[in-house]
């Protein structure tokens, strides 16, 4: 919540959980349940009318974030709780493709440059929203369709102005910090999802100098399976090479000597990178 006086929160729509400040202030909560709402408080939460229970198919719910604070440069998109019907796993051109399923959450940027729709299980996950400079300051839309299944959401909005340290570096959706951590894909470890572009940005901890990026072990199901259409061999491979990993990979930039390159890694293994 937001650290503020028990009249403001009660005058601003919210409820208070808590004190804060030493007892001055109540930790106020924004939540909306309404299908369709403007967000207009700082950490506000949007779920759906009926959470922690599931929501009824074949409606769109939109959220629209009013520019509340000047500055503004993103909002984030914390994912406590989102569950949709996943996409299909079988049949031709419809595999990991979320409108095939009639389930899409949708972040829009006013600046053109947004997320990738997705859909399926996505709890813990995030995304950052570009805000642009004037107007609206985007827009997040869940698509029900009429397929069976679990429909919950507990969304958290932050917003975030371009001096915050929290802002992440323009064009990262999403944006990790910390000496250690696991970066996963939307809807792991369920169906992949298609049509997906996006960057993941780690930054740069005090002391380090470097990355580096392994595969998971351990686990009961293979950490990494990357294929295309086509039958996608393991990288290396630079940017330019198309006959490497020509359609479904993950690129990890590398510098060397002259100039900052990427490499491209598909398949069935991630060697230490």
């Amino acid at each position: 919540g937001t650290c503020m006086s028990a009249t403001d929160c009660t005058s601003s729509s919210g409820s208070a959980d808590g004190n804060c400040a030493s007892g001055f202030g109540v930790c106020c909560m924004f939540i909306l349940t309404g299908c369709t709402a403007s967000v207009t408080q700082n950490c506000t939460y949007i779920r759906n009318a009926e959470f922690p229970n599931t929501a009824s198919g074949s409606q769109t719910c939109t959220y629209t974030f009013n520019r509340i604070c000047d500055n503004l440069c993103q909002i984030r998109l914390d994912f406590d709780n989102l569950v949709t019907v996943g996409p299909p796993t079988t049949g031709t051109n419809t595999v990991g493709l979320c409108s095939t399923s009639g389930d899409t959450v949708t972040a829009t940027s006013p600046t053109g440059a947004s997320p990738p729709v997705i859909c399926g299980t996505n709890t813990g996950q995030h995304m950052y929203l570009e805000t642009g400079s004037t107007g609206t300051a985007g827009t997040l839309a869940l698509a029900f369709g009429t397929g069976t299944g679990t429909r919950t959401y507990n969304i958290k909005v932050s917003y975030v102005q371009c001096s915050s340290t929290s802002k992440a570096p323009e064009g990262c959706v999403r944006y990790y910090t910390g000496s250690s951590g696991t970066v996963t894909s939307f809807n792991y470890p369920n169906q992949f999802l298609a049509n997906q572009n996006y960057a993941t940005c780690v930054r740069t901890e005090e002391g380090m100098c470097g990355i580096q990026w392994s595969q998971t072990q351990g686990l009961t199901t293979d950490s990494f399976q990357l294929y295309g259409t086509t039958a996608d061999m393991k990288g290396p491979a630079d940017e330019s090479d198309v006959d490497t990993c020509p359609q479904t990979f993950v690129a990890v930039p590398v510098s060397d000597a002259n100039a900052q390159a990427s490499i491209r890694i598909c398949g069935e293994l991630f060697d230490d990178t």
